[in-house]
């Protein structure tokens, strides 16, 4: 009996100890408190409270609180937009995760985790951090949100709009690589990108121009590290992902390279005539082939590989395609035979 009542206070003491090292660790540092704003369906949140997340709570403690908030929630959006507004961000950084840190915020993924470390830092050592006063984010009524919030449960890519988009683009893709590679090409001799004779050649530049747009913003988010305006999809979860780079080139650089090459190439064969202007013609129709079919690798990979969908890359890849389909007509196969032969001397 005595040693059970002297294991019991000896037990007590070390809790009290223990309460005691971590009140005296607080006030030693301060505590930060953090609030991530989230989407259930959104690929970037997930990574950001699976990966990023788990372990600064780790290394920190309870030094560190992090209240994760859903704005597909009445109070999480409520409190997205008052923080939104609050800051005044920018259309390309009011997306999420979106997490803020005292007087700062981070937006996207790769700010978070490449910020986020050195921003808690610095809070500590300065006597910890809280949300700005005036937009009333206690530590109750964060809680509130945050227990309407569940759990971040992704919705399944199977289930979405993007997911059946991105298969209906993949088959119209392939559809037109097929078409165009059984010999759908007029068979008749012609001298080029004559557009006096062929109107539909004017399709090339517009289509070409529009591509540059697309491919230009996607290139402008992957420069600024923002959020992309995405209507449906994750296209921050597509740009951000391993794929969205080939030969350590972000591919939103290739693609506006490649259009800006088709367009360039157009104008080229327009202004000239004869074998210039049919080495131009041939020239649009074989680099819309390769984009068409490098479109179709990344189309794939977004619905069974990545698990999002960018619906600004299912763009480009309509564009792509329409471009094709429009060279393949004003673009005969002896055209592409001569072109071949003179070539390879």
């Amino acid at each position: 009996m005595p040693s059970t009542r002297t294991s019991l206070v000896a037990a007590c003491f070390a809790a009290v100890l223990a309460a005691l090292s971590a009140v005296a660790a607080l006030a030693d540092g301060g505590v930060v408190t953090a609030v991530l704003f989230f989407d259930p369906t959104c690929h970037n949140c997930e990574v950001v409270m699976q990966d990023v997340l788990p372990p600064l709570e780790a290394e920190h403690g309870a030094r560190l609180r992090v209240y994760e908030l859903d704005v597909s929630t009445v109070p999480g959006f409520d409190a997205w937009s008052a923080t939104a507004k609050r800051f005044e961000l920018p259309p390309e950084r009011k997306g999420v995760p979106l997490l803020v840190v005292g007087e700062q915020v981070l937006s996207g993924q790769d700010e978070i985790a490449d910020a986020l470390p050195g921003a808690i830092t610095e809070a500590l050592a300065n006597g910890g951090a809280a949300p700005p006063p005036d937009l009333g984010f206690t530590d109750e009524t964060l809680a509130s949100v945050e227990a309407l919030s569940g759990t971040h449960e992704p919705a399944s890519p199977s289930a979405s709009l993007a997911y059946w988009l991105a298969i209906a683009v993949l088959l119209g893709m392939v559809a037109s690589v097929v078409y165009t590679t059984l010999g759908l090409v007029r068979e008749s001799g012609s001298t080029g990108l004559d557009v006096a004779d062929v109107p539909m050649a004017y399709a090339v530049p517009v289509l070409a121009a529009l591509g540059m747009f697309v491919a230009g913003y996607l290139s402008y988010i992957k420069l600024a590290n923002s959020s992309a305006i995405c209507p449906i999809g994750s296209c921050d979860a597509v740009q951000h992902s391993e794929w969205a780079q080939f030969l350590g080139i972000p591919v939103a650089y290739l693609g506006f390279l490649s259009y800006a090459a088709i367009l360039a190439l157009w104008v080229w064969g327009a202004t000239l005539s004869g074998p210039a202007s049919r080495v131009a013609s041939v020239g649009v129709l074989a680099t819309s082939i390769v984009g068409v079919l490098f479109s179709i690798y990344l189309t794939f990979l977004e619905p069974f590989v990545i698990g999002e969908v960018c619906v600004w890359c299912l763009t480009s890849a309509v564009i792509m395609t329409l471009i094709l389909l429009v060279a393949a007509k004003n673009t005969s196969a002896d055209d592409v035979r001569q072109v071949v032969t003179v070539s390879l001397g």
